[in-house]
């Protein structure tokens, strides 16, 4: 998968944020202490579209990730519409491991998650 991951180029022209919902709130006490995340399995992945991951892939107890004017993702649509994949609607992007974004800014944000209103971290980075 690290070789496929790099053979695909990074979608340098498109516009708009990517979004990642963490459904545990593990991970974030080290981004809070060094002001850094770093993908280290294969890949991570993200989204074009904030109500894929606050529907699907964001918890209570986790937090929410937005990249700012993403450079480096590789954005899987193509792929998935030409296999007929169902994640096709999900728009999604993958950053390859080694990928690395420095935490500009923390607050947090309201939203319905499960039927039930609630606050979670809202994280924002950008790529390093």
């Amino acid at each position: 998968m690290d070789t496929i991951l790099r053979r695909i180029q990074p979608d340098t022209t498109r516009g708009g944020n990517l979004f990642r919902g963490m459904r545990t709130s593990e991970p974030l006490e080290a981004i809070r202490r060094d002001g850094i995340f770093d993908v280290t399995t294969v890949g991570d992945s993200f989204s074009e579209d904030i109500r894929v991951v606050i529907g699907g892939y964001l918890t209570e107890g986790g937090f929410l990730m937005e990249v700012v004017s993403p450079k480096n993702a590789r954005m899987m649509n193509s792929i998935f519409k030409e296999i007929g994949g169902k994640a096709a609607a999900e728009r999604e992007a993958i950053y390859p491991r080694g990928s690395s974004f420095v935490l500009l800014k923390e607050t947090t944000k309201s939203m319905e998650i499960a039927g039930q209103k609630v606050k979670i971290p809202y994280l924002i980075f950008e790529e390093e």
